[in-house]
């Protein structure tokens, strides 16, 4: 199962909110499906993706991302009925995943027909079923809409800064118990703020 890929572009064709692209790593070529815009190498250069694969019957496919929430968003999105590969990429492509978030708690869902295939009964089925599954994965029912996208924001920001510790070398467990101490002790404004303050904390806690 491939999570991640790093290597040269090979070729890049846009497909309306879809990118088709081919990472060429060690000599081999993986033909992944971004959202639009997503890899801004341009054919030669090189770039970096998180994947998330889907295999069927007629083969697997590779999905890549910029970052390590938007993987996740996704996968969620693909729980949801009528929603496939290519309406929850085009969803990310128009609104980026924290967008897509900010409209959930907003349940704006004229705003989610501005991706391709997404019609207004969709668009009501999304706001609907990934607000209820928000909220129970972040315990925020009855919260107040403002509250409620601070704290999914901060959960989105959370996991990708314990994905930025992992590829330095910290374990998953280590990484996020450094991540929540410091978002507990005081929220970090930004990725930069909340990767510094953990790697601080870690080195505190080295033994010298």
């Amino acid at each position: 199962m491939i999570g991640y890929l790093s290597g040269n572009v090979q070729w890049l064709e846009p497909q309306g909110n879809l990118d088709q692209v081919i990472v060429l790593t060690h000599g081999v070529g993986y033909i992944v499906t971004c959202p639009g815009g997503v890899v801004q190498a341009r054919i030669g250069e090189g770039t970096e993706l998180w994947i998330h694969s889907i295999t069927r019957e007629d083969g697997t496919k590779l999905y890549g991302f910029s970052a390590i929430s938007d993987v996740k968003g996704f996968v969620m999105m693909l729980d949801v009925p009528g929603v496939g590969a290519k309406v929850a990429l085009a969803l990310i492509a128009v609104l980026s995943w924290q967008g897509l978030l900010d409209t959930l708690v907003a349940g704006d869902s004229a705003r989610l027909t501005q991706a391709d295939g997404v019609g207004k009964k969709l668009a009501e089925r999304i706001i609907h079923e990934m607000g209820a599954k928000l909220g129970k994965l972040n315990g925020l029912q009855g919260t107040d809409p403002a509250v409620m996208s601070a704290i999914v924001a901060q959960s989105s920001l959370t996991a990708e800064a314990v994905s930025a510790l992992s590829n330095l070398g910290y374990s998953g467990t280590v990484a996020q118990q450094a991540v929540q101490s410091v978002q507990h002790q005081s929220p970090a404004e930004n990725l930069e703020s909340l990767i510094t303050l953990a790697l601080r904390l870690l080195h505190e806690q080295t033994p010298r």
